[in-house]
């Protein structure tokens, strides 16, 4: 893109996953990172837009980075638990699924996938 003002960046970042135009957005949030280190909201585009490209390995770190600079964000620990739950990683999933509960007990979306958690590993009871 070649863009040099990290608020450009992130800006087209939000426009091209709107646009379901992953690629472009997670090559854009990557920029703003380049010249905005910590910018959580670049953390979080590019979560998502990785996510979107099925490259959960990479969307785990990327969520782990943003839980780090905004710790009690619940969102972010909710979408850490998504990607850990598509790397079937159920343990640390439910942990991040609880920990945003914990931040935000009317996070509904970490309740419906801790829900799913314990149908697969059939433990039906606490899914109810």
């Amino acid at each position: 893109m070649g863009m040099t003002h990290s608020a450009t960046t992130l800006d087209f970042g939000m426009v091209a996953f709107r646009m379901s135009l992953l690629g472009d957005a997670a090559q854009a949030f990557r920029e703003t990172l380049d010249l905005r280190k910590d910018d959580v909201n670049a953390f979080y585009g590019l979560g998502r837009a990785q996510m979107g490209l099925a490259n959960y390995e990479d969307a785990s770190g990327t969520f782990e980075r943003f839980v780090r600079l905004r710790p009690s964000d619940a969102s972010g620990h909710y979408a850490l638990g998504m990607t850990l739950q598509a790397l079937q990683r159920s343990a640390e999933a439910r942990s991040e699924f609880d920990k945003s509960i914990e931040l935000q007990p009317a996070q509904t979306e970490s309740h419906y996938q801790l829900g799913r958690l314990d149908l697969e590993t059939g433990n039906l009871s606490a899914a109810l």
